[in-house]
């Protein structure tokens, strides 16, 4: 048997069952969306995915194809030309006040998402190295000032759910790492003391509770003022960073706590999203035959809300089979993790099933109420040049991770 025949055979089956059921799903469900009514401007979206799709599988293929070492190797230079990218994009003349695009004549691509790929391999090569101690504090200054700067750009374009997802997978790949859970605390606890800011009578509570643990953590006096002071400043600086916040993101947020006044601002949208999963019942109303959709009714229906339709359209069967498919890549994505000999494979791997979970999870609680509006697309249902490229490109890693799962 030649080399590459060995290499097929070691492609992990559900995997790759997972991936080509929710792309065929993806895309019925997105046909069905650009479908109807007749004249509909999105019509040709439907075209513009399948070529994406053809170049995201290439880029599947490029990124199961890398051997883990010069993966590692080509890390931090990955990581670096993203950073640059999402500067340029601050940069450049913008689209209508959002800088989320770079433009290439007819082409454009949202640097945002490959940037994603780059910070799973970044904190791969990071918390793999010989010399990382996840037992000390100090040794997660590289990976969270990363995180940060990463966060900076993307918020300044601005984009908080994209944001929030690297906060999210430098949790999970830091939990992996071997990370305690109290030193991850410690060390994102200036994130956690920023919601607790909007209700100042928390403040108090927090900040004793905070100095008590501090006390006796055993950390450097040092170490604990540091974290302390951090904190401090976070909540002072919790009133001015709100009022930087877009309109429509402070919105978003009061929709979801029920303080918005705005009938037609995301609370409408949710409440088109709950009508139309509401209305499938158990069944759906039939393939194509969504009216909620077909009325346009339902906003954002191609992109952010994708999932509704599948709920109007094919029910409560329709959408707990895409939840179940997703929850088979996740799994198969944390086995190749568990199974990975060396720590960077495996980290790899992790990181790679924390962006799935991220993206699935805030979107199907924010279709139906449980979580703020974000702006966060479903992988491989909503429509989106550069995310579904991403997402394709993040299999391919997985599925390198699951091949080569003893080697470096």
């Amino acid at each position: 048997m030649t080399r590459g025949k060995r290499w097929l055979t070691r492609i992990d089956p559900l995997l790759l069952f997972a991936v080509a059921a929710l792309i065929c799903l993806g895309l019925m469900v997105l046909y069905s969306v650009t479908s109807a009514p007749q004249g509909n401007p999105r019509a040709a979206l439907f075209y513009r995915q399948l070529v994406w799709l053809a170049v995201g599988s290439v880029a599947l293929v490029v990124a199961a194809a890398f051997p883990p070492r010069l993966l590692d190797y080509l890390s931090k230079p990955l990581f670096l030309a993203s950073l640059l990218l999402l500067i340029a994009v601050l940069v450049l003349p913008d689209s209508g006040g959002v800088k989320r695009w770079l433009r290439f004549g007819p082409v454009s691509f949202q640097p945002s998402e490959p940037a994603k790929a780059a910070f799973i391999l970044f904190l791969a090569g990071v918390l793999s190295k010989r010399g990382f101690n996840p037992g000390k504090v100090s040794h997660l200054a590289l990976p969270i000032g990363a995180t940060a700067a990463v966060i900076a750009l993307v918020l300044k374009q601005p984009d908080l759910g994209t944001s929030v997802c690297f906060a999210a997978v430098l949790l999970v790949m830091l939990y992996w790492a071997g990370v305690k859970i109290r030193h991850m605390f410690y060390a994102l606890s200036p994130v956690i003391v920023l919601p607790c800011s909007s209700i100042p009578v928390l403040l108090v509570p927090y900040f004793i509770g905070l100095g008590v643990l501090l006390y006796f953590s055993g950390l450097r006096r040092s170490m604990a003022v540091l974290i302390l002071g951090a904190n401090i400043a976070v909540a002072a600086m919790s009133h001015p960073l709100w009022n930087r916040l877009e309109p429509y993101q402070q919105e978003r947020l009061k929709s979801f706590a029920g303080q918005s006044t705005d009938p037609y601002g995301p609370g409408y949208q949710l409440a088109q999203s709950e009508i139309a999963i509401g209305s499938g019942g158990l069944t759906g109303k039939g393939y194509l035959k969504g009216t909620q959709k077909a009325l346009m009714f339902l906003p954002q229906r191609h992109t952010d809300f994708v999932f509704a339709v599948l709920g109007e359209e094919m029910g409560l069967v329709g959408t707990v089979g895409a939840v179940a498919l997703f929850a088979l890549l996740i799994a198969r994505a944390l086995r190749a993790a568990a199974k990975a000999r060396h720590r960077f494979t495996s980290l790899l791997a992790a990181g790679c099933a924390a962006v799935f979970a991220y993206h699935v999870i805030v979107n199907l609680l924010m279709v139906v109420g449980l979580a703020p509006v974000t702006g966060l697309p479903l992988p491989f249902f909503s429509y989106g040049g550069s995310f579904l490229v991403t997402s394709m490109a993040i299999v391919g890693l997985l599925i390198n991770a699951s091949v080569r799962w003893h080697d470096y």
